[in-house]
C-alpha cells in the first residue's frame, strides 16, 4: 500500500513536472526565437546606421554645387591644385572627416582627370587608376549608392568598406564619384557585442558569402560561408538569397539556433547564433529543480506515511490479541484503544460486537435453563400422569372386577328371582287349591315378590351406575 501510494504520488508529480517542463521549454523556445529576431533586427539597424552616416556624408558632397563646379573645371591632373575651388574642396572633405571618427578617408574621384583627391591631400602613385577602382565602377553602375565588399586599405592596412555615390552635373552626367572609407571596427564592435545570456555569437557576410565578421578572425575575408560546410553552408545560401528566418542547425556536432536576415542598404547578411545547450541552461536548471522537488516531495511523503503508518499500526497488535482471545471463546476481552481515527472506530466496533455476542449467549443460556426447568417440570408431570394412569388402570381393573362380581350377583339375583317367581307360581297354584292358606301365602308371596322386584331394581341401578363410572374412568384414561 505504501509503495502504491508513493508510486502514485511520484507519477502525479512526474506528469505535472513533465507538463510544466514542456510548457516552459515551449515558452523558452519562443523567447529565444523572439529574442534572436528582435536582436537581429536591432543589429541590422545598427549596421545600417553606421553605413547611413557615410551615405549621408557622400550625398552631402554630391549636393555641394561648389564641389561640382570645381570638378567640372578640372580636366587633367596638372590642373587639380591650380583650379579655383581646390582649397575649398579639401576643407570640405576635412570637415566631413572630422565629424566622424569612423571615417578613415573622405575623397572625390575626378572623372576627366582620372585623379583622386583626399581630405589629407595624400599623394597617390602617378599610375593610380581612379576610374578603375571597384567603388568607382559600382557607383557609376548603380547610378547611386554603392557599398563595396570589405578590403584591406593600402594606406592604413585596415579592413575597410567604401561607401560611394556618383557626382552628377546639372545635366545628370557623371563628373566624378564621392567616397568615404569607413572602418569595420564599429561594425565589428556591434557584432561582437552580441551575447544571449552570456553565450552565442554573430556573423556577417558580404554578397560573395565571405565573412566580414566572425569570432574566429582567421575566417574574416579569407573564408566563405558556402565553403565552411555543414548546415551553416545551407543557411549561408539562404542568407545570400536575401532570405530571413530562425532555424536549428548542427555546427561541429552541437545544436545551435540561428536567426538570419539581409541588410537592405547593402548586399550583406547578418546571422546570430546561440548554442541550444547554453540557451536552455535555465531550462536545465528548472529541470533539476523539478527533479529535486519530486525527490524532496517523495521523501517528505514517505516520512509522513511512515509516521502515519506507525501511529496507525501500533494499535494493530492490540486488536489482533483481542480477536484471538475472542476466537478462543473469551468474550470478556476488550480492545482498549483510545483513538479517534478509523482504528478507534474499529476498536469500538469490536468491543460492541463482543458485548453483543456475550449478551446473546447469556440470553441463550438463560433460555436453555428455562427450557430445562420446563422439561424437568414436564417430566415430573409425566411421571405423575403415569402414576395416575396406573392408579386409574388399577381402579378400572377393580371396577371391572366389581362389575364382574355385580354381574354375577345380578345373574344370581335373577336366578333367585326366577326361582322365587316359580316358587310363587307354585305357591299361587297351591293357594288356589287351598282357600284358607292361600290368602296368607298370597300376601306373603306378594311381599316377597315386591322385595325381589326392589332388589332387582337396586341391582340394576347399581349396575348402571357402576357401568357409567367404568366408562368415565376409561374415557379419562384415554384422555390422559
Amino acid at each position: 500500500m505504501f509503495l502504491f501510494t508513493s508510486l502514485s504520488v511520484l507519477l502525479v508529480l512526474a506528469i505535472m513536472s513533465g507538463i510544466i517542463y514542456v510548457r516552459t521549454k515551449d515558452i523558452m523556445v519562443d523567447s529565444i526565437e523572439s529574442n534572436l529576431t528582435t536582436t537581429k533586427e536591432t543589429t541590422v539597424k545598427e549596421i545600417e546606421h553606421v553605413l547611413n552616416v557615410a551615405v549621408e556624408a557622400v550625398e552631402e558632397i554630391n549636393r555641394n554645387d561648389y564641389i561640382k563646379e570645381y570638378i567640372s573645371k578640372v580636366s587633367s591632373k596638372e590642373e587639380v591644385k591650380s583650379t579655383e575651388g581646390y582649397k575649398n574642396l579639401i576643407n570640405t572633405l576635412s570637415n566631413i572627416k572630422e565629424e566622424n571618427d569612423n571615417f578613415l578617408n573622405v575623397f572625390v574621384g575626378l572623372d576627366k582627370a582620372n585623379h583622386l583627391l583626399t581630405h589629407n591631400e595624400f599623394e597617390l602613385p602617378p599610375d593610380f587608376d581612379t576610374r578603375g577602382r571597384s567603388w568607382y565602377k559600382e557607383a557609376v553602375h548603380n547610378k547611386g549608392i554603392a557599398i563595396t565588399e570589405p578590403y584591406i586599405d593600402t594606406a592604413t592596412g585596415l579592413l575597410v568598406v567604401t561607401v560611394a555615390t556618383p557626382v552628377n552635373d546639372s545635366d545628370g552626367n557623371v563628373i566624378g564619384v564621392a567616397g568615404i572609407d569607413i572602418s569595420i571596427d564599429d561594425i565589428s564592435k556591434i557584432m561582437g557585442s552580441y551575447k544571449y545570456k552570456g553565450s552565442g555569437y554573430a556573423i556577417l557576410i558580404d554578397s560573395n558569402g565571405n565573412f566580414i565578421y566572425h569570432p574566429n578572425k582567421e575566417l574574416i575575408v579569407n573564408e566563405s560561408i558556402e565553403r565552411i560546410g555543414g548546415d551553416l553552408s545551407t543557411i549561408g545560401k539562404k542568407m545570400l538569397a536575401k532570405e530571413k528566418g530562425t532555424e536549428r542547425i548542427i555546427i561541429e556536432g552541437k545544436e545551435h539556433y540561428i536567426s538570419y536576415s539581409p541588410i537592405p542598404l547593402s548586399n550583406w547578411a547578418v546571422g546570430l547564433l546561440v548554442p541550444v545547450e547554453e540557451a536552455f541552461n535555465e531550462l536545465y536548471a528548472y529541470r533539476t529543480i523539478f527533479f529535486t522537488i519530486i525527490v524532496v516531495a517523495l521523501a517528505f511523503q514517505a516520512l509522513v506515511i511512515y509516521i502515519l503508518a506507525k501511529s496507525i499500526l501500533k494499535h494493530i497488535p492490540v486488536l489482533i490479541n483481542a480477536f484471538s482471545a475472542a476466537e478462543k471463546g473469551d468474550l470478556t476481552v476488550r480492545a482498549d484503544i483510545r483513538a479517534k481515527d478509523e482504528i478507534g472506530l474499529l476498536s469500538d466496533g469490536f468491543n460492541k460486537m463482543v458485548e453483543s455476542q456475550r449478551s446473546v449467549i447469556d440470553n441463550v443460556v438463560d433460555s436453555i435453563e428455562n427450557i430445562m426447568n420446563v422439561f424437568s417440570i414436564t417430566r415430573d408431570n409425566i411421571e405423575d400422569l403415569n402414576q395416575n394412569i396406573e392408579d386409574v388402570s388399577a381402579t378400572t381393573e377393580e371396577i371391572a372386577a366389581g362389575m364382574e362380581e355385580t354381574s354375577a350377583s345380578m345373574e344370581e339375583m335373577n336366578a333367585t328371582s326366577n326361582h322365587i317367581s316359580q316358587i310363587l307360581d307354585d305357591i299361587s297354584h297351591k293357594a288356589e287349591q287351598g282357600v284358607i292358606s292361600a290368602k296368607e301365602i298370597n300376601n306373603r308371596a306378594l311381599e316377597v315378590k315386591k322385595e325381589a322386584m326392589e332388589s332387582k331394581q337396586n341391582a340394576n341401578s347399581i349396575y348402571e351406575i357402576t357401568q357409567s363410572k367404568l366408562k368415565e374412568a376409561i374415557e379419562e384414561s384415554k384422555n390422559i
